[in-house]
């Protein structure tokens, strides 16, 4: 398959954010500009998190390997486009948005750039208007999958909202050519279940890779003004170091992990430690219950985080909503043993390390006891984690897998002009409403979304809010809100089809809540509760 001066688009949400999926996406990103000299990359993103992260993919994998006029030319072949957003305001600490629409403009500008193949990792608003685009425009199109929202709602006690999820990514990948998930287990995962997925899209395997040279055990050894990371963070040596790295948040479950070194604790494991690398609501428990047992540091960025890996001896991630699980190939690639939970993760463990059933405590404490007590054990069991990264996981064999995905779909998907034939046969799964990317109730569904995220008190739950106002308020506040988010920041202001189809969106909206608001049965959930132990989630 030869594919000559092949132009990329890449949409995702939160590209500045430091994360799992921005961080595949700069992989992608430079495997192409350094090893395919004719291509070119265009992201489609919002401004959110650190704009200086912008430039990060040639700080961290461009310019140590071209520079001068030749790092020059890599960087005029990628280009970013920023598109109106909304602002989330849970996790105000990572300053995560959503694509809101794709404007005239914003269109245009993709078209002028002329993609030869769309690539969506994010199945946001913007996600269907670029769908939309792809199909009248014949340009090639995939998706990837990278973040598991309707396990979500589990942990946000919001079972409507999952429901309408379900509904949404059925109806959204039913335009979509083909699917790549990043493990076998979410390829059967979506077969069944909240999702069938397989009736509505081809679903494949694509995995992920890490940089085995970047992340090493060696740094576990490294000065940084004459102290190691240990030293600096006030290990010392003969402490077992059991740590954690991700987003603090509940889906993540830094409960388990809280919980299993109390337990050490108690059991007179004295010289167990823990480390937490990152931010969330539960660093500040994990400091509280925790203090003077575990250490946190928030995020850290390259050798630094490598440090923090190499200095552990013991990775404990008891995350149950991973799509594939970046932070634990790091940690293999690091030379640790690992602990994870025996659905998401499984795939990493192969003798060095253990599974756990999901949100079993004890389970996760007697893994990870064994692996305290025994430290031929932890040395084996690394050394075997860093043999399997090098054998399956190497980041641009992984990469270049994806090109191989680019290039199949260049060459193999028709222009189907908006064509109203299902590439499956219609089933009681796929287009749940319609073959028009945007009918009516997503319209309505879109608005009553917008309007319980954006009107979120912080610190309480979804349920809460919809069990806290009678109907009529609750549509008066979403019609109020609709007016103020009419022209949200970076949108057209002056383009009256706009404004009177955002409009129409939010009217629809507050019909919408009145009906949906009584799904909202569960009842809330409170940090303070979360906090003191009183719902166990």
């Amino acid at each position: 398959m030869v594919v000559v001066g092949m132009r990329v688009l890449i949409q995702t949400a939160s590209y500045c954010c430091l994360d799992g999926v921005s961080e595949t996406i700069r992989k992608i990103e430079a495997h192409l500009l350094l090893n395919y000299p004719s291509s070119e990359v265009c992201i489609l993103t919002t401004k959110t998190g650190d704009l200086d992260n912008v430039d990060l993919v040639f700080r961290k994998y461009v310019d140590n390997k071209v520079g001068g006029d030749e790092g020059r030319k890599v960087r005029s072949r990628r280009k970013v486009i920023f598109v109106s957003a909304l602002k989330l305001p849970v996790m105000d600490f990572y300053d995560y948005r959503i694509g809101l629409r794709l404007y005239k403009r914003d269109r245009e500008r993709i078209m002028a750039w002329n993609p030869s193949v769309i690539h969506t990792t994010v199945p946001d608003l913007l996600n269907l208007d670029l769908i939309n685009l792809a199909r009248t425009t014949g340009t090639p199109l995939l998706s990837t999958f990278h973040s598991n929202y309707i396990k979500y709602m589990d942990y946000y006690e919001s079972p409507w909202i999952k429901v309408v999820l379900e509904h949404w990514m059925r109806h959204m990948f039913s335009f979509v050519p083909v699917l790549f998930v990043p493990t076998e287990y979410y390829q059967r995962l979506m077969s069944k279940g909240d999702y069938h997925l397989d009736k509505c899209v081809d679903i494949r395997v694509w995995s992920r890779g890490v940089d085995t040279h970047f992340f090493r055990p060696q740094l576990r050894e490294q000065l940084t003004n004459g102290r190691t990371f240990r030293e600096k963070v006030g290990f010392s040596p003969n402490d077992v170091v059991i740590s954690f790295v991700g987003r603090l948040v509940v889906e993540k479950n830094p409960r388990i992990f809280i919980q299993v070194l109390l337990r050490l604790k108690a059991a007179g494991y004295d010289n167990v430690k823990g480390l937490l690398v990152g931010e969330g609501d539960w660093k500040e428990i994990a400091e509280e219950e925790g203090k003077g047992l575990i250490a946190t540091t928030g995020w850290l960025k390259g050798e630094e985080l490598v440090s923090a890996f190499a200095s552990s001896d013991i990775f404990l991630f008891p995350s149950g909503c991973e799509t594939f699980g970046n932070v634990t190939l790091e940690a293999c690639s690091c030379g640790l043993p690992i602990v994870v939970e025996s659905g998401c993760s499984s795939h990493l463990v192969d003798g060095n390390g253990f599974d756990c059933k999901p949100n079993d405590v004890e389970a996760f404490y007697q893994a990870t006891k064994k692996l305290v007590d025994d430290e031929g054990m932890r040395r084996e069991m690394g050394k075997r984690s860093r043999d399997v990264v090098a054998g399956k996981y190497k980041v641009w064999d992984v990469m270049e897998k994806m090109v191989d995905n680019y290039k199949e779909a260049i060459n193999t998907q028709v222009d189907d002009k908006k064509s109203d034939v299902p590439r499956f046969e219609d089933n009681a799964y796929n287009f749940p409403w319609g073959k028009t990317e945007h009918p009516m109730v997503l319209l309505m569904i879109e608005a009553v979304f917008w309007v319980v995220v954006t009107s979120c008190v912080k610190g309480v739950q979804f349920g809460e809010f919809c069990n806290s106002f009678a109907p009529f308020r609750c549509t008066v506040r979403a019609v109020k809100i609709g007016v103020s988010k009419v022209l949200p920041q970076g949108g057209p202001k002056t383009r009256q089809s706009s404004t009177s189809k955002r409009a129409r969106d939010w009217m629809g909206f507050a019909l919408a809540w009145c009906i949906l608001t009584p799904l909202a049965s569960k009842p809330p959930i409170f940090k303070d509760e979360i906090r003191r132990g009183k719902k166990d989630v």
